[in-house]
C-alpha cells in the first residue's frame, strides 16, 4: 500500500510538472523568442548610446507611471536594462513630479512638446511601437502620426532589428 501511495504521489508530481511547464517544444520556441528580443533591445540600445553623447536624458512613449499604472506593460524597463548611461523618463513613480510633468506636456501639440523636452534637456524621444499599436484602438493613428512628425523635425531614426523600438533624436 506505501509503494502505491509513493507511486500514485510521484505520478501526480510528474502529471503536475508538465502541465506547469507545457510541451519542451513550446517552452523552447518561448525561450528563443525571449532570447530574440533580448538581443534585439541590447543592440537597439547599444546603437542609441552610440550615437548619442554620455549620459544623454532620453523621453519614452508612451507615458506611465510606474508602478501599476493601467496599461503599462513594463516594456519600458526593457530599455533601462541594457542601458549603460542613458538617463530615461521611464520608469517616473506615479503621481509625483516628473510624472505630472509628463502628463502635462503629452497633450500639447507636437512643436511645443519637443521645445518643452528640449528645455527639460532631453536629446531624443524612444517610441515603444508595439505598445501603441495594441494599447487601444486609435494608437495606431497616433504612432502614425508621431512618427511623421518626428520624421519631419529630424529624418534620421534608428530602428531595432525587430521593430518594436524606434529612437529619434530632437
Amino acid at each position: 500500500a506505501a509503494f502505491v501511495a509513493a507511486f500514485l504521489v510521484l505520478l501526480i508530481f510528474i502529471l503536475a510538472l508538465f502541465d506547469q511547464t507545457g510541451s519542451q517544444k513550446q517552452f523552447f520556441q518561448r525561450k528563443s523568442y525571449e532570447a530574440r528580443l533580448f538581443a534585439s533591445d541590447a543592440k537597439f540600445v547599444g546603437t542609441v548610446e552610440n550615437s548619442l553623447e554620455k549620459n544623454a536624458q532620453i523621453f519614452i512613449l508612451p507615458i506611465f507611471g510606474f508602478p501599476e499604472i493601467l496599461g503599462d506593460n513594463y516594456d519600458g524597463l526593457r530599455i533601462y536594462i541594457h542601458s549603460q548611461n542613458l538617463h530615461l523618463s521611464y520608469p517616473a513613480i506615479a503621481n509625483r513630479g516628473a510624472h505630472l510633468w509628463q502628463e502635462k506636456i503629452k497633450n500639447l501639440p507636437f512643436k511645443n512638446f519637443i521645445a518643452e523636452l528640449k528645455k527639460a534637456g532631453f536629446t531624443g524621444v524612444i517610441i515603444d511601437r508595439r505598445h501603441y499599436a495594441e494599447f487601444n484602438k486609435d494608437g495606431w493613428n497616433k504612432l502614425r502620426s508621431l512618427e511623421k512628425d518626428f520624421k519631419k523635425l529630424h529624418k534620421e531614426q534608428i530602428s531595432s532589428p525587430d521593430f518594436n523600438w524606434i529612437f529619434f533624436k530632437i
